[in-house]
């Protein structure tokens, strides 16, 4: 993945022999440590390996060092902060070493690495983008930097849209970030990081600000542009529903240690550490049993009837709107006293 995208057909095409692709090893690491200037420990000796087609889940809380371990793949820590350890990327020569100790020379070796070999999708896609430009400016820049002629980006900026299932992609470039959903938002950033064409893709929390459904949707969406791309990825989350359902192998992570590593069906059937066991009776247990209601009938907690939201979507020139979006149209909803 490491051509340039040079017409809208090359991006599109298939990609084939992905099976047996999926043995190759894309990146190593080596005893990854991360301590700040007092001595505090924000990542202790992680190791692991990332094959191509493959998704590795780290999981953990907040301040489990989940995130800043996968910042420092891209040299995006703080100077202050010591790393030390060893992290090889797949090359046409076979594993080469990135600089991951924070010094100036690292940048100029990283900078070929950023988005091109491994690319990355933030956790909140409305502080991730720039609100100044519009969405075909920063998809733009992604395209620049990898090499494509700026006569093709229009065009294959809109196949990128396309691939992550964003309506109207035409009329979509000319927006900026505020005018776009959440979820719009987050595939815009999908399509930025699938731009470069990256071996890797670096998802850190990526459903964080959204709800349950597109969660969901964002997630099989990764999934889908995995495969189609012949990527690896990095799920870093702490949903260990959506991570028993997308990751292949996953690494638990507590207060920068690994409690556990494995297969994800291995670890959520039989988990070794009382750590994933309660992380996983958290997020699995047993749901509340609805309390019977012994009255003649059900009773109704909450109606909705006739329920539409609009917001603006296009101003007029004096400022006043003109066109509308039709978030929610015409909804019945009836909930009753223990039911779900």
């Amino acid at each position: 993945m490491t051509d340039n995208i040079m017409a809208t057909e090359q991006y599109n095409a298939p990609t084939e022999n992905l099976n047996r692709a999926q043995d190759k090893l894309v990146l190593t690491v080596d005893s990854l440590s991360i301590t700040t200037a007092t001595g505090i420990q924000l990542v202790d000796e992680l190791s692991y390996e990332l094959r191509q087609g493959q998704t590795l889940a780290i999981v953990g809380e907040s301040g489990s060092g989940k995130s800043i371990a996968s910042l420092a793949l891209l040299g995006l820590l703080p100077e202050n902060l010591t790393i030390k350890g060893e992290v090889q990327l797949a090359s046409t020569a076979g594993m080469s070493q990135l600089p991951i100790a924070n010094d100036k020379s690292r940048n100029a070796a990283l900078r070929a690495i950023r988005g091109q070999r491994i690319g990355m999708v933030f956790q909140e896609p409305m502080t991730a983008l720039n609100p100044l430009h519009t969405v075909a400016k920063q998809i733009a820049e992604s395209l620049r930097l990898s090499g494509v002629p700026k006569k093709q980006w229009r065009a294959t900026s809109i196949a990128l849209l396309n691939d992550v299932n964003i309506t109207d992609p035409s009329d979509k470039l000319n927006r900026y970030p505020h005018e776009l959903s959440g979820g719009q938002r987050q595939r815009v950033m999908i399509a930025m990081a699938l731009a470069q064409q990256p071996d890797i893709l670096i998802a850190d929390e990526p459903t964080t600000a959204l709800d349950v459904t597109l969660q969901h949707e964002i997630l099989a969406l990764l999934d889908d542009l995995k495969r189609k791309h012949s990527m690896a990825m990095i799920l870093i989350s702490h949903d260990l529903n959506l991570v028993k359902r997308y990751s292949d192998e996953i690494i638990v992570m507590r207060q920068g240690q690994t409690i556990e590593q494995g297969q994800t069906s291995a670890v959520f059937d039989q988990p070794k550490a009382d750590y994933t066991r309660t992380l996983i009776q958290q997020d699995f247990g047993q749901a509340l049993q609805p309390v019977a209601d012994h009255a003649d009938g059900p009773s109704t907690v909450l109606k909705v009837s006739n329920l539409n939201v609009q917001f603006p979507i296009e101003k007029s020139l004096f400022g006043s709107t003109k066109r509308w979006f039709d978030a929610v149209k015409a909804v019945d909803m009836t909930l009753q006293k223990g039911r779900h």
